[in-house]
């Protein structure tokens, strides 16, 4: 259950959403979106934007865990 309530959230967050969005997206009420997504944040999955607040998934991949890496001239 916990997998496929995942999987729907990632589907409704394919562009940052207030959590009221995701309420009505998943048709659920809005106090369950917010432990959704809560807990989803808290396992790294989304993250959650201020002005607006609104969650997104987090970004992944090579690109967005490097740091600046200096230049060995």
């Amino acid at each position: 259950m916990v997998v496929l309530t995942s999987i729907a959230i990632l589907k409704v967050l394919q562009s940052p959403k207030k959590d009221t969005d995701v309420a009505i997206a998943l048709d659920v009420s809005l106090a369950q979106a917010k432990t959704w997504l809560h807990r989803l944040v808290d396992a790294g999955v989304l993250e959650k934007r201020s002005k607006p607040v609104a969650y997104a998934i987090k970004p992944t991949g090579l690109f967005s865990s490097i740091q600046r890496i200096p230049n060995r001239g």
